[in-house]
């Protein structure tokens, strides 16, 4: 084989592998965005006055059960598509969550994200809420006891971590507030995503180092 075709081969290895490495992320999650309502998650809870989450418009003129108008989000890093709903958490002395089952694989790492907003409405009431994603045994927590939060803007939260073992995993998206009045929180683009290994380095070094040792054989026929 000419030394040329060996390049091709390279070239052609590496576009492969870059191909692998920029393949878009998949939710694991389904229905992560609620545009389909609570479909695909099992919600529980206890709380005053509504006791679940709801599902809420964020269209930028739709006035929520308080009064909120909730622009789009604008921050999203999930690879679902940004909609118009998203889950409303606004009891007081409550414990929410959303739940359902994914699939998952030992030695994989794995990202799990939410986008948060915190309204107007509920922004000086006295008693902070905490929100936390479980996946399996790991747990990610934000407590707003010790993290800012602002008012009135969309944010992001994202953590990642290795799966310890395969198998079925329940991912678990958590709501718990203080005592009445509590702040509220509106929650979109829930995430679970695999992070991708990077092929393309690995792939192309194979690649060259198929390529020199073409061409120290040639070399070697020539002499």
């Amino acid at each position: 084989m000419k030394v040329w075709g060996i390049a091709l081969l390279a070239g052609a290895v590496l576009a492969a592998g870059c191909d692998a490495a920029s393949a878009s992320p998949v939710n694991l999650l389904a229905n992560g965005s609620f545009e389909n309502g609570f479909t695909g998650w099992t919600v529980a809870g206890t709380g005053n006055p509504y006791g679940t989450p709801l599902i809420i418009t964020t269209n930028g003129s739709t006035a929520g059960p308080y009064g909120d108008i909730v622009p789009a989000d604008n921050v999203s890093q999930s690879p679902d598509a940004v909609g118009t709903h998203a889950a409303y958490f606004v009891d007081d002395a409550a414990t929410e969550s959303l739940t359902q089952s994914v699939s998952v694989i030992a030695g994989t790492t794995y990202q799990v994200g939410f986008d948060y907003f915190v309204t107007q409405s509920g922004a000086n009431n006295l008693y902070p809420f905490t929100l936390s994603v479980a996946l399996g045994p790991e747990i990610f927590t934000m407590d707003t006891t010790i993290d800012p939060v602002v008012a009135g803007s969309w944010a992001h939260f994202s953590d990642s971590f290795t799966a310890g073992a395969s198998g079925s995993a329940i991912f678990t998206f958590a709501y718990n507030s203080g005592p009445q009045p509590a702040k509220d929180v509106i929650v979109d683009e829930v995430y679970a995503t695999a992070v991708p290994e990077p092929l393309t380095l690995s792939l192309f070094g194979a690649g060259l180092a198929g390529l020199a040792f073409f061409r120290r054989r040639r070399a070697g026929k020539t002499r």
